[in-house]
């Protein structure tokens, strides 16, 4: 049997605002909330997912925002950044289209082979000046 757990799990972006939104609280409890740099679906994020649907997530939200830091920037003004001597290789997964890049993450969570078929998988821009979610349509 599968332990009492979530029912919900969110990727989102790391980006404090989306705290002071109370957005990420207006999913019903409890919830697993995986966060990076832009709310990419990266394998980590995925893995994540899988042990969060392991027990008992049923449903997965996929939230990018306004105003994202990682669509204002490319990774070579990224790597600009970081300490001299820093790996070359790492992906920041800027973005360069943000509902391209939203779309993209919810397929990628809709495909994967680590999560349970007929996982509702849901994507959302949080619109921070209007302090909205708006559902990505058409996916």
């Amino acid at each position: 049997m599968k332990p009492e757990g979530p029912r919900t799990a969110i990727v989102a972006c790391m980006d404090a605002r989306l705290d002071e939104a109370d957005f990420l609280d207006s999913f019903p409890a409890p919830v697993h909330v995986v966060r990076n740099a832009g709310g990419r679906v990266t394998d980590d994020a995925l893995r994540s997912l899988a042990v969060s649907c392991g027990m008992g997530a049923t449903r997965i939200a996929v939230v990018h925002h306004t105003d994202c830091a990682m669509a204002k920037h490319d990774d070579e003004q990224i790597r600009a950044l970081l300490p001299k001597g820093a790996p070359a290789g790492v992906e920041f997964l800027t973005i360069a289209d943000p509902e391209a890049a939203l779309r993209e993450d919810v397929e990628t969570v809709r495909s994967s082979p680590l999560l349970p078929d007929g996982i509702e998988v849901r994507g959302f821009v949080y619109d921070l000046e209007v302090g909205a979610p708006r559902e990505l349509t058409g996916s």
